[in-house]
């Protein structure tokens, strides 16, 4: 091999080097913007209502078991006395969740983020009360009990905009807060006319209730199964829809102008009772997540600018690697001599692609900005090539090469189950082409040998 081949092998390894280090910057850049809107949903989450969890209605009553007991100390006999809190809950025997959710975008500085304001309505029905009567842990406790009350628990009260509450065709007062001591936040009913609440009032009591729900929350609204039958139904005319939870919907359409899905569970096949009560615990990416089993829709920005972005920085070296194995063949194919510096400065303007992409999707559309940039990026290289590779005969096809990479990368982008196909045939066809276009060269002969 000659020695003008090694050296101009070294300068090009220093080239991409030099192309991957930017490469790598323009990563972090887009990594600071998207933790920039994180700090946007989490500021407008402060302010408003993050994602909602709904659990409920559910009756409960809170019962405190007194016991004495007597102890021997020093000679004399000490009467000790022992409290213990219990909480008694009567889930119902069927519960149906409906609900029309409408996307409200709000914005903060350069980005925007997804809330919702859903119309709730419930209808639950009971067919005994009577796992609200307690029983006596030993023949010499006493229990007091308070009145009973209805309770339902959301995971942020904020988002609470207007709520109603009937039970038996009669409209009942509500008190902030759900009373449940493991989870304050929602909304109740005290039942102060079962002041006095024993084993008949419980088994003769089928209370039916009604619920109507305006509520804000921002990306996620999940619900908990909390009766023996449990149905949801769900509406909105946002079309990227994302079910989530542990239970997908029975049925679901989804179209260009919105989606609806029907949920169905029985208590047989969750623990969320058991649970109860049970709203939304911190993972470790800091988000909020239902910590029972949940049926739950989160509406998907599609087009999130910056995390689009993210994801086509990851192509940057692929798109190096193709240009410039283009521009290999055309060296050897068509005897031109391409300087390294010429192979950096067209590198630096694919690199450049990516951060026009991430700056201009801030103040456009997405698919706008892509247009900008590859038309941009690609008239640059036209311009470029033509005088390098020898006039516009070989700067076409490499044009061509760059176009085709850009139209299949936002095809990737835009529809990520098939961004592995997509990238495989690339890849293939580009082997494919360099092996056909070389399949008669006498490698041998390149290096000086026999």
């Amino acid at each position: 091999m000659s020695k003008a081949l090694i050296k101009k092998a070294v300068l090009l390894g220093f080239v991409v080097i030099a192309l991957l280090v930017g490469l790598r910057m323009i990563t972090f850049i887009t990594w600071d913007r998207v933790q920039q809107r994180a700090n946007a949903v989490e500021s407008i989450r402060q302010s408003s209502a993050g994602p909602q969890v709904l659990s409920g209605p559910v009756f409960a009553r809170t019962c405190v078991e007194e016991r004495k007991e007597s102890k021997q100390v020093d000679g004399k006999t000490v009467v000790e006395t022992h409290r213990t809190t219990r909480e008694l809950r009567a889930f119902p025997a069927r519960l149906t969740w409906r609900g029309d959710i409408a996307v409200e975008p709000r914005r903060r500085s350069l980005y925007t983020v997804n809330t919702y304001r859903a119309t709730l309505t419930a209808d639950a029905a009971w067919e005994s009360l009577s796992a609200l009567i307690p029983s006596a842990s030993s023949k010499d406790a006493s229990i007091a009990c308070h009145a009973p009350r209805l309770e339902v628990i959301l995971s942020d009260q904020r988002g609470i905009q207007s709520a109603s509450v009937t039970m038996n065709d009669t409209a009942r007062k509500l008190v902030s807060g759900s009373g449940a001591s493991d989870a304050a936040s929602g909304f109740s009913v005290v039942m102060s006319e079962w002041e006095s609440f024993d084993a008949t009032t419980a088994n003769t009591q089928k209370p039916s209730v009604q619920i109507k729900l305006d509520l804000l929350g921002m990306e996620t609204l999940a619900v908990l199964p909390m009766a023996e039958d449990t149905q949801l139904a769900l509406g909105s005319m946002w079309p990227h829809p994302s079910f989530m939870g542990s239970f997908l919907p029975r049925e679901k359409s989804i179209a260009g102008t919105g989606f609806t899905a029907a949920w169905r569970v029985s208590s047989l096949a969750t623990n969320s009772q058991s649970n109860y009560p049970c709203t939304a615990s911190r993972n470790k990416s800091g988000q909020d997540t239902p910590c029972g089993e949940s049926m739950a829709v989160t509406l998907v920005d599609p087009v999130n600018p910056s995390a689009l972005s993210e994801r086509a920085v990851k192509y940057g070296e692929l798109f190096i690697a193709l240009t410039f194995v283009g521009i290999g063949l055309f060296e050897l194919l068509r005897r031109v001599k391409v300087h390294p510096i010429q192979y950096l400065l067209i590198g630096s303007a694919l690199a450049v692609f990516f951060l026009l992409l991430l700056s201009v999707s801030e103040h456009v559309s997405f698919a706008l900005a892509y247009a900008l940039a590859s038309i941009g990026c690609t008239a640059l290289i036209a311009v470029y090539a033509k005088s390098v590779l020898g006039g516009w005969g070989g700067a076409l096809p490499l044009i061509a090469g760059c176009a085709t990479l850009y139209g299949v990368l936002y095809l990737v982008l835009q529809s990520e189950q098939h961004a592995l196909l997509a990238g495989s045939l690339l890849i293939f066809v580009v082997l494919a082409g360099v092996m056909v276009a070389t399949r008669n060269i006498q490698w041998s002969q390149l290096n000086g040998n026999e």
